[in-house]
């Protein structure tokens, strides 16, 4: 009974979240350069791309060709999960990080290997599976557009969700408020910003308003102080998961959702579906928030700032316990969640 409701929970999951938005390969479409071609103009055709000048368009077939090439010899391996031409599919690595990917590191944490938090010790406590979507604590999956804003979206997303967990009521919360005014230590809106440097700006400015109030426009403005008096929600503080350590961020992110920072390579750009194990480093570039976890088939459940159109209805699942110290693409490098206290809520060391 236990695996037939398993099993219709992961179907219903299936159901709501559906995979990216993107076009098949099929074996004559590898023929030649005009049939590569031919595929682009279907796939700039279904995401409805503006026609570009041809210098331009040289330039996205050539990235484009090369991505085709990649997903083909990917899927072939059947390694657990695929990669698919979805919307960002013209576009080498790099100018895909340039344009998508604003997150910082905290020079004292990843660069000087600073541990941040604290270690648990012994065995860990806490439940095998934990998916915060089901409990009503995770908003709808954003997207970023061309502004590298995925930081924001980062911590207003663990914001929320620990919100929600304390009050029951998920409102979501303004990005754009911490695009336009959060502007003291490191943060510059679409030019990037460090999570825990964001964190202190919820503490010092009385929270964050709502999204409604202050809503998202995807470009840098000016701080409305009318808009960001009225805050819909408020932090006491944040901390740091301790760095390099599974078990930590599996305990955080028991108690609520944990913003952190990854890597993002060509074939996280192209992600479909699947527990993602593919080539990944540690420049951590993408700010983003676990959601969730399956210690069973050790995954990371992890939300993203790019739409319900890529990946997994906008999510992705990362291997967990990779054999590698820092996690896969990094994601126990530089995690940090925000901390409200009512008495409900652990001691910070015990996190």
């Amino acid at each position: 009974m236990e695996t037939k409701r398993l099993v219709l929970f992961s179907l219903g999951l299936f159901l709501v979240l559906g995979f990216a938005h993107s076009i098949d390969i099929t074996e004559a479409d590898l023929k030649s350069d005009d049939t590569k071609m031919a595929l682009y103009d279907k796939w700039r055709a279904e995401f409805k791309k503006p026609d570009p000048s041809p210098e331009e368009r040289k330039l996205r077939f050539k990235a484009f060709s090369a991505n085709m090439d990649l997903v083909v010899m990917s899927n072939k391996q059947n390694m657990g999960f695929k990669l698919k031409l979805n919307k960002f599919a013209d576009l080498s690595n790099e100018e895909f990080k340039t344009r998508y990917c604003g997150t910082h590191t905290k020079h004292g944490r990843t660069m000087m290997g600073a541990p941040g938090g604290d270690k648990p010790k012994g065995k860990v406590d806490a439940p095998p599976t934990v998916d915060w979507r089901t409990q009503n604590a995770v908003t709808p999956v954003r997207d970023q557009g061309e502004c590298p804003s995925d930081w924001a979206i980062a911590i207003t997303g663990s914001v929320e969700s620990l919100n929600a967990i304390k009050t029951k009521q998920l409102v979501p919360l303004s990005p754009q408020e911490l695009l336009d005014c959060d502007r003291e230590l490191t943060n510059k809106g679409c030019d990037g910003g460090v999570l825990d440097h964001g964190f202190q700006y919820v503490k010092m400015s009385g929270g964050l308003a709502a999204e409604d109030a202050y809503p998202y426009t995807g470009a840098d403005g000016t701080c409305n102080q009318q808009k960001v008096a009225n805050k819909a929600a408020k932090i006491d503080g944040y901390k740091d998961v301790f760095m390099d350590c599974d078990n930590a961020l599996m305990k955080a992110v028991s108690h609520q959702p944990v913003a952190v920072v990854v890597d993002a390579p060509i074939e996280f750009q192209l992600y479909g579906e699947g527990i993602f194990t593919g080539a990944c480093g540690k420049t951590l570039v993408h700010g983003m928030l676990v959601v969730g976890y399956d210690d069973a088939q050790k995954f990371w459940i992890v939300k993203s700032s790019w739409g319900e159109d890529w990946g997994e209805g906008g999510y992705i699942r990362l291997q967990k316990n990779a054999p590698y110290p820092e996690g896969m693409c990094g994601i126990l490098q530089e995690a940090s969640y925000p901390i409200i206290n009512d008495g409900s809520q652990p001691a910070k060391e015990e996190f």
